[in-house]
């Protein structure tokens, strides 16, 4: 059986989301996130803003190179 490699992005992104609600309260979490309208009053949970993508991203980039991710990224 191989042997693949996990990122386990819902412990991570919790991390993230704990840490900035820490820091800032829901209104950095919400920095993460769109707004459903143009007034910029009603956030959309389920889709990130360049802000929010930009930071999941980082964490991926700061684990690929953990022993055997970087591997699994080359072959793909």
């Amino acid at each position: 059986m191989n042997q693949i490699p996990v990122i386990d992005m819902t412990a991570l992104t919790t991390e993230l989301y704990t840490n900035l609600y820490n820091a800032g309260g829901a209104s950095e979490t919400a920095k993460l996130h769109c707004y459903t309208d143009t007034a910029h009053t009603t956030i959309d949970n389920t889709h990130l803003s360049s802000k929010g993508a930009a930071a999941v991203a980082g964490i991926i980039n700061k684990l690929k190179n953990i022993k055997g991710i970087q591997e699994v990224y080359q072959t793909a």
